[in-house]
């Protein structure tokens, strides 16, 4: 899958994600900008039930470069748990 969004409406960025079910209740997805600053994602998605799911993510947002400084020990990003539950209405 590849789509473009626009963060800051000021350009374009291209996504490319791959997506593959590791178990039948456990898929994962790996999204990663290209582009001048480069950010990736990961997703962990557990489908306990048809209606009921836990989606567990890390975003990097930290820009990629080629710079060595003293602080490239730290890790940057954001960690997130999500329950989505679904309901058909008929």
């Amino acid at each position: 899958e590849v789509s473009e969004t626009a963060p800051d409406k000021k350009e374009a960025v291209q996504k490319i994600t791959i997506k593959k079910e590791l178990f039948s209740k456990l898929e994962g997805a790996v999204t990663s900008s290209i582009g001048e600053e480069s950010a990736y994602d990961v997703k962990l998605q557990y489908k306990v039930n048809d209606n009921l799911s836990v989606i567990g993510s890390w975003e990097n947002t930290d820009s990629v470069t080629t710079e060595i400084t003293d602080d490239s020990s730290e890790a940057g990003g954001k960690v997130g748990l999500d329950v989505e539950l679904k309901y058909e209405f008929k």
